[in-house]
């Protein structure tokens, strides 16, 4: 790369690269934070799955146990209709 001073007062290849390299600065700065801020958003989506994961998980444990504790009380009340059944006939 060659630089050039302007006795013109002009702009010379320094004063160009330097100030496309504040672009630069600027653009990659703006990157980050863009970055950041996703990170940020997959952080919150991720802790969000979670707490929902582990409620979905509770809700399906509460039911099987409601349809266990359901099934037995069937069964147990189907026996007992039968015991009365067996009664009435004899």
């Amino acid at each position: 790369m060659t630089f050039r001073g302007g006795a013109n007062g002009g702009l010379d290849s320094r004063d160009l690269v330097i100030n496309q390299l504040k672009r630069d600065i600027v653009e990659m700065k703006t990157s980050e934070k863009n970055v950041a801020d996703v990170n940020s958003q997959l952080v919150t989506v991720e802790h969000k799955y979670r707490i929902l994961q582990d409620e979905k998980n509770i809700v399906e444990r509460d039911a099987r146990t409601r349809t266990d504790k359901n099934i037995r009380s069937i069964a147990g009340l189907r026996s007992k209709a039968e015991t009365l059944k067996r009664e009435l006939e004899n």
